[in-house]
C-alpha cells in the first residue's frame, strides 16, 4: 500500500520537491469566454441573415430592388423571426408532451399511433391557438373563405382531443377506442382538412395563415431533428454536412413564408413590415411652390425619397425626397 505524500514534510536529499497544483480556472474560464462568443457571433449572423432575407423577399414582392442593409429594421425582423420560431417549438414540444408517457399505455405501438396522429391533429390545434394569442402584434385580415366549416373541423378536433387524451390515464377500452383505426382516421383527416383551409386563395392574411406558418417552423425543424437525431458530438465533422443541401431547403421554406405573409402584417414597432400612414404633402414638380396633401402608406425610406401605397392602389410609387415637403404620421392603432 502506498502511503500519501504530505507537502509539508521535507524532500529527500538529491530529489526537487514539487508540489502539483490544481489546473488554474482562468483556463476554462477563457475557453468557456471563447465558446459564449463564438456562439454570440453566430447567433447575430443568423439574425442579421435572415433578417436581411426576408426584408429583401418583401421588397422584392412590392418590386423594390433596392434596400439598406445596415437599417435597424433587418436586424429586427430577424429578432422576430427568432422569436416566433423559439415558440413554435415550444408549442410543438408542449403538444406531444401529452402522449409521451410510456408508462400510460399497453404498448408501445400504442403510443406511437396516439402520439403520431393524434398528435398531429393537436398540434395544429395548439397553433391556431397561438396565432390567436399574437392577433395583438398581427394585422390580421378578412378569412371569410369556408369559415363555418373550418369552426366545425376545429370543434371537431378539440371533440377528439377530448376523447384521445383523458385515454392514456384511463380504462385500456378506451385506450384502445383512442387507437382504433377509424379514430385515427379522423385524426389525420380532420389535420389535413385544417391546413387545406388554411391555404390562402386570394391572397389573403388571418389566424389560419399564421397556424399555417407555425406549422412549416415545426415540419422544418423536425426534419432537421431526424436528420441530426443520431449525432452525439456536435461539430463540423460529424453533424453531417452531406445534408445541408437538403437542410438549407427545408429552412428556406419558413423563411420564405415569414418575408411574403407575416413581416408585412406585423406591427412595425415589433420588428414587422407593416406600411406606415401618413400624410405626405408632395411638390407637383422641383419648381412648384405648392404642395398637395396625399394620404399614403409609406413602405420605405431611403437617403433618396419615399416608397408610398396610395389611397385604393395596391402599386408602389416612389417619391424623391426633394419633392416632399413635411410628412404627418397616423397615430399607430393600438397604441394610446
Amino acid at each position: 500500500m502506498v502511503e500519501p505524500i504530505d507537502p509539508t514534510s521535507p524532500a529527500p536529499e538529491g530529489e526537487n520537491k514539487s508540489i502539483i497544483k490544481p489546473s488554474s480556472p482562468t483556463m476554462s474560464f477563457v475557453q468557456t469566454f471563447e465558446l459564449l462568443t463564438k456562439g454570440w457571433v453566430l447567433l447575430l449572423a443568423a439574425i442579421y441573415a435572415s433578417g436581411y432575407i426576408a426584408v429583401s423577399i418583401y421588397h422584392a414582392s412590392l418590386g423594390l430592388n433596392e434596400i439598406n442593409p445596415l437599417r435597424p429594421k433587418v436586424a429586427a425582423a430577424g429578432i422576430l423571426l427568432l422569436a416566433l420560431v423559439m415558440g413554435a417549438v415550444y408549442v410543438k414540444r408542449y403538444a406531444f408532451s401529452h402522449f409521451n408517457y410510456p408508462q400510460f399505455y399497453e404498448s408501445e405501438s400504442q403510443r406511437r399511433l396516439l402520439s403520431n396522429y393524434c398528435g398531429i391533429l393537436s398540434l395544429y390545434l395548439f397553433d391556431l391557438g397561438a396565432s390567436f394569442a399574437v392577433s395583438w402584434i398581427m394585422r390580421y385580415g378578412s378569412d371569410e373563405f369556408n369559415g363555418t366549416l373550418f369552426l366545425a373541423l376545429m370543434l371537431t378536433g378539440f371533440a377528439l382531443l377530448i376523447v384521445a387524451i383523458p385515454a392514456r390515464t384511463s380504462k385500456p377500452r378506451l385506450l384502445r377506442l383512442a387507437t382504433h383505426w377509424s379514430f385515427l382516421s379522423l385524426y389525420v383527416i380532420t389535420a389535413l382538412a385544417l391546413v387545406a383551409l388554411s391555404i390562402p386563395r386570394h391572397g389573403e392574411f388571418g389566424s389560419r395563415q399564421m397556424a399555417l406558418f407555425l406549422a412549416s417552423i415545426q415540419l422544418a425543424t423536425k426534419i432537421v431533428d431526424n436528420l441530426y437525431s443520431k449525432t452525439i458530438n456536435i461539430s463540423l465533422s460529424n453533424i453531417g454536412l452531406s445534408n445541408w443541401n437538403l437542410v438549407v431547403g427545408v429552412m428556406l421554406m419558413p423563411l420564405i413564408l415569414f418575408g411574403v405573409w407575416v413581416y408585412p402584417h406585423t406591427d412595425a414597432a415589433f420588428g414587422g413590415g407593416e406600411p406606415s400612414g401618413a400624410d405626405m404633402s408632395i411638390l407637383a414638380s422641383s419648381g412648384s411652390s405648392t404642395p398637395t396633401s396625399v394620404p399614403v402608406k409609406i413602405v420605405d425610406e431611403t437617403d433618396s425619397g419615399f416608397y408610398v401605397i396610395e389611397t385604393n392602389d395596391s402599386r408602389v410609387r416612389y417619391i424623391p425626397r426633394n419633392l416632399v415637403t413635411s410628412v404627418s404620421f397616423d397615430k399607430p392603432k393600438g397604441w394610446y
